[in-house]
């Protein structure tokens, strides 16, 4: 039995570890590449500066644009040498009408889901957007949890205590952090939700994934 469990235990490893074998990253960008070179290189790819605001205890700098056919900002976030480590996308979606904001919702949870999969493999965590009919549950926004998250992290960057690759998660719009302003009537809804697509990476590697970008939905 206990021979059972350790070898359950390293295909779990084997699998957690081999699901993501190369470098995720967004539209081009190198990780550890300064403010300057971030700028330029999304506004190159088409990106529309929105400007600086504040949000969850610091200044994001967003960009505007377009994936799977709804609005995104896109915040790129620095360590404190100034080199990229971390690039969030958000889609926000607006809660005023339910059945407009669960159909949206489930949309683009399988659109970008089933693309992230396709470059990267099976999550090496997952929580599932539970829905039926068209209705989404979004109860565990009471409780201030997740709606969906998947993981694309390999075990050994987790040991590292530097994880390094894609979270895809859902959430109430309110426990995100982002600027009020954002929103769509320039508030928060509490029906409001929130998906944010974060690429994290090693700042020091230089590394770009310039195969596995994830910009072109």
């Amino acid at each position: 039995m206990l021979i059972r469990r350790l070898l359950a235990l390293l295909a779990l490893l084997v699998t957690l570890d081999s699901a993501l074998a190369q470098t995720a990253a967004f539209a081009g960008l190198a990780y550890g590449a300064n403010p300057r070179i971030v700028d330029a290189t999304l506004v190159d790819r088409g990106y529309e500066f929105e400007g600086e605001f504040g949000g969850g205890g610091q200044t994001l700098r967003l960009y505007r644009d377009e994936m799977l056919d709804h609005p995104i900002l896109v915040s790129p976030l620095f360590d404190q040498h100034d080199r990229l480590e971390m690039v969030a996308v958000f889609f926000y979606i607006d809660g005023t009408d339910i059945q407009a904001r669960d159909a949206t919702l489930i949309r683009l949870h399988h659109g970008l889901k089933s693309a992230l999969t396709n470059r990267y493999g099976a999550p090496s965590m997952s929580t599932d957007l539970a829905h039926v009919d068209g209705k989404v549950d979004d109860s565990p926004i009471r409780e201030g949890e997740y709606l969906a998250r998947h993981l694309w992290f390999t075990m050994n960057s987790i040991f590292r205590g530097s994880p390094e690759g894609v979270e895809l998660q859902i959430r109430g719009a309110r426990e995100s952090g982002l600027p009020g302003g954002l929103a769509r009537h320039g508030y928060i809804g509490p029906d409001d939700l929130l998906i944010t697509l974060a690429y994290v990476g090693d700042p020091s590697s230089g590394s770009s994934g310039a195969d596995t970008n994830l910009d072109d939905l």
